[in-house]
């Protein structure tokens, strides 16, 4: 991180290393001291109020949530907190609530909207990451400082933009779609066009997402702020586009593992309607148990350790085989309770993340924090209902 001298200041150039500033360091470890048990009354507690209240309690519960797992977040000795005020967010969930409405009903009454509805979409999906960040930020607290997220709304259009190059294609290739009188035919000679050229758009995106990926990390590790120090991620595009083919191999040889999987049990048990099932759970509940803690632990370890500032640097260790067994072990629990044993699943990940990473500071940080404006909460709660995580 570097100095912060104003939310106009450009992005910082690579902070010195502890070593050159000739002080004396201490590093601190991140300690998770969250219980199971404890956090299942909570989870059950918010559950039943969400239902009762037909989704209205869930800014409440959120804030809960959150203020539990930063409570019980220790870097060295001291916790980290949150502040935000919960009917600010309250307020937010309505306001989000009839904006879901309003989009589900225009694209199910004029199908044909569904094209420029999801390009609308995706042009906001920077702007709300962009605020949900500021918010969580601004409301998250260490030693008495709040932390801060200070980049700028352009500079996260920049890094998303030429995903805009093949998308805009897309959506114009998927209104067409919509708007055939053909289209529940799947051979219909008009669909070929549209078709093809939604398809080789959409083949271009995924093509481009390590680029933007790696572009938009950088944005964000290189926005929070700390008291008077900015952080700065020095990772190479080299790294990260081979991370980004391990992850393509490796979800390969997953999928080759279940295919396997799957014929053994065809060739032993050939009852298709069995079979059928035991492929849903393979794709929808093995597969991904496979593949995400890999691409966790490995981006973890790959964006936090090349995370730092003047004086903080951060290093993560988190080991893949020993999340791929907990991760396992979690859903085969989770599947036997019917879903009870979730709450404890997530503190046991979240512990197992958390511990992993730890904090050099040289000197002394803090100071006078950045005086930014204060973040709004809707944006916070659209990507939360999205299901995106934004914290480590």
């Amino acid at each position: 991180m570097e100095p912060v001298k104003s939310s106009a200041m450009p992005a910082a150039s690579q902070p010195p290393s502890p070593n050159q500033l000739g002080v004396a360091s201490q590093r601190l470890p991140i300690r998770f001291t969250g219980s199971g048990s404890a956090y299942f009354r909570i989870w059950a507690v918010d559950l039943l109020l969400i239902v009762l209240t037909l989704s209205l309690y869930l800014p409440f519960a959120r804030a809960r949530r959150l203020a539990y797992f930063h409570s019980h977040t220790l870097v060295g000795r001291d916790p980290l907190s949150f502040h935000a005020n919960p009917w600010q967010m309250f307020r937010a969930h309505l306001l989000l609530l009839l904006l879901g409405g309003a989009l589900w009903a225009v694209t199910h009454l004029w199908p044909s909207l569904n094209g420029p509805s999801i390009l609308l979409a995706l042009a906001l999906w920077p702007w709300m990451m962009h605020a949900a960040l500021r918010f969580r930020m601004a409301h998250t607290h260490w030693r008495g400082l709040p932390m801060g997220f200070i980049g700028s709304l352009s500079g996260i259009y920049g890094s998303f933009w030429p995903l805009a190059v093949p998308l805009v294609p897309a959506a114009v290739a998927l209104t067409l779609i919509m708007g055939l009188d053909k289209v529940n035919d799947p051979l219909s000679p008009s669909l070929f066009g549209p078709g093809a050229l939604f398809l080789f758009a959409m083949g271009v995106a995924g093509l481009m997402l390590p680029w933007v990926g790696l572009r938009f990390m950088r944005y964000v590790q290189s926005g929070y702020t700390y008291g008077q120090e900015r952080t700065h991620m020095n990772l190479a595009a080299g790294a990260f586009y081979a991370f980004s083919f391990k992850v393509v191999v490796y979800a390969m040889l997953a999928l080759v593992l279940l295919g396997m999987v799957l014929w053994g049990v065809a060739w032993w048990w050939p009852h298709r309607g069995y079979l059928l099932l035991l492929l849903v759970v393979l794709v929808n509940g093995v597969l991904p148990a496979l593949v995400w803690p890999y691409i966790l632990a490995r981006r973890q370890n790959m964006v936090w350790s090349n995370t730092r500032s003047q004086r903080v640097r951060f290093e993560s260790q988190l080991r893949f085989p020993a999340l791929l067994r907990l991760t396992l072990g979690n859903l085969l629990l989770v599947l036997l309770t019917l879903g009870l044993y979730w709450p404890v699943a997530r503190i046991r990940t979240t512990r197992m993340r958390l511990e992993a990473v730890s904090v050099e500071i040289t000197g002394e940080v803090g100071g006078a924090a950045l005086a930014t404006s204060t973040p709004d909460a809707w944006a916070d709660g659209a990507v939360h209902m999205l299901g995106v995580d934004i914290g480590i």
